[in-house]
């Protein structure tokens, strides 16, 4: 996106701000995407189920700006990987203090298109400490949620090497891995 060629929209929701990003000068409409409404009540099972996993409250509900940050993100994906051209807008931009739940609201959209659609998805953190909570805390909850909302299994890793950088050698050996078990012939 140039600059200037961009603008933001966006509300504020129980404490979560959330944009939707649009690029270029022009509006796109949006088009109906076959299994968006699926996507999107498998999501709303994800987060329910994840809330009250971390809660240990069985009428816990996730927060509505939570959950509206996670349906702009899954919308987001969705128009990512439409292949129309008429697809809105593809970015999100979530603002919220600590606690809010910005990291669930992010992972879920996720977890549920690795699911549901089989896609990959690599989630870069600001902190250490925000990866360890994702890697021990909130990606194990969601992936339960999915396993029980979905039957699918949820499988995540972190893929860095010296200094806390994307490590390549890791990358490429778990894609050869990948491969391999998909039956695939390593072409790498």
């Amino acid at each position: 996106m140039s600059a200037g060629t961009g603008s933001l929209r966006g509300e504020v929701r129980n404490g979560l701000a959330s944009r939707r990003l649009r690029a270029g000068l022009r509006q796109r409409g949006s088009v109906t995407i076959p299994d968006a409404d699926a996507l999107h009540a498998t999501l709303d099972d994800v987060l329910t189920r994840t809330v009250v996993e971390i809660t240990g409250d069985p009428d816990a509900k996730p927060r509505p700006g939570q959950s509206a940050l996670a349906h702009d993100i899954l919308t987001a994906m969705i128009n990512a990987t439409s292949r129309d051209a008429r697809a809105g807008s593809d970015h999100v931009l979530g603002c919220a203090p600590t606690g809010v739940g910005k990291a669930i609201a992010c992972a879920a959209p996720a977890a549920v298109m690795a699911a549901k659609r089989g896609h990959r998805t690599v989630v870069s953190t600001e902190s250490l400490a925000l990866q360890a909570q994702l890697l021990t805390k909130d990606l194990p909850d969601i992936a339960n949620a999915i396993l029980k909302a979905t039957g699918h299994e949820l499988t995540f890793s972190v893929r860095k090497g010296w200094s806390n950088y994307g490590c390549v050698v890791q990358a490429v050996t778990k894609l050869r891995s990948d491969l391999e078990l998909a039956g695939i012939k390593d072409t790498i």
